[in-house]
């Protein structure tokens, strides 16, 4: 006996509702008696593919063995903050069914993954430089936090650490909902203390309650890895 793919496409299939940055509803039509024809088989179970629609080959997300008698299902792994495409078919003992028009919807900003390559360099006697590259994953626009407030800064300097003394760093990055769930995370040894080199600067752009000062770092010698500038009052 000779069994054929089934050609039978689920009906109605649709968006409900997002309940979550990740999470979202389902729902479509059960087959009817007259379907047994399309069918061709034992009805095993259904498929649904979700992928963001501006890069849907790396992320596809396919979810199969969904039973056969449901009608609707919430999933838990859509990708956040896009607009996002999905399918459905059936699946039989031996082959896929043909998949659904797809349909459209935007899902939230979520949590974002970890930033990528993370790495580091000692700086100075007591400084660490570090350096990343944003998540894979954003889910959301990048919010600047207490420490970096410009959003496009892929690196920072931590200065006023201990000589000779091993930390270990984590980066996060941050959207509107929340710090991403795993940091990345590398561990740096600082350098022996050195005395820093003599800066030297200059005062320019002088106006009447304000003055700058400019030196450059990578002229010295011996960096620092933190700079302070003090003055006083002219008592002549």
């Amino acid at each position: 006996m000779c069994i054929l793919a089934p050609t039978y496409i689920p009906r109605g299939f649709r968006f409900v509702q997002a309940l979550g940055a990740t999470t979202v509803q389902f729902a479509w039509e059960p087959p009817l008696a007259v379907d047994e024809v399309n069918i061709r088989g034992f009805h095993k179970a259904y498929q649904i593919e979700m992928f963001r629609l501006d890069d849907p080959e790396n992320s596809l997300r396919v979810i199969s063995n969904i039973p056969p008698n449901q009608a609707g299902i919430i999933l838990f792994n859509a990708p956040a903050n896009g607009l996002v495409g999905a399918r459905i078919r059936i699946e039989t003992d031996r082959y896929l069914g043909p998949t659904s028009p797809v349909i459209e919807f935007q899902t939230r900003e979520g949590r974002p993954g970890p930033v990528t390559n993370l790495r580091g360099s000692q700086h100075a006697g007591n400084g660490i430089l570090l350096f990343w590259e944003p998540p894979d994953e954003p889910n959301g626009l990048d919010q600047p936090s207490i420490i970096i407030q410009d959003r496009n800064q892929l690196s920072y300097l931590i200065g006023g650490l201990k000589p000779n003394t091993k930390y270990r760093v984590q980066v996060r990055a941050r959207t509107v909902a929340g710090l991403s769930i795993s940091p990345a995370m590398i561990e740096l040894t600082t350098n022996y203390s050195l005395v820093p080199s003599k800066p030297k600067f200059i005062v320019s752009y002088r106006g009447t309650t304000f003055f700058n000062v400019s030196f450059d770092p990578n002229a010295m010698a011996i960096h620092g890895s933190l700079y302070y500038v003090q003055y006083k009052e002219d008592e002549r």
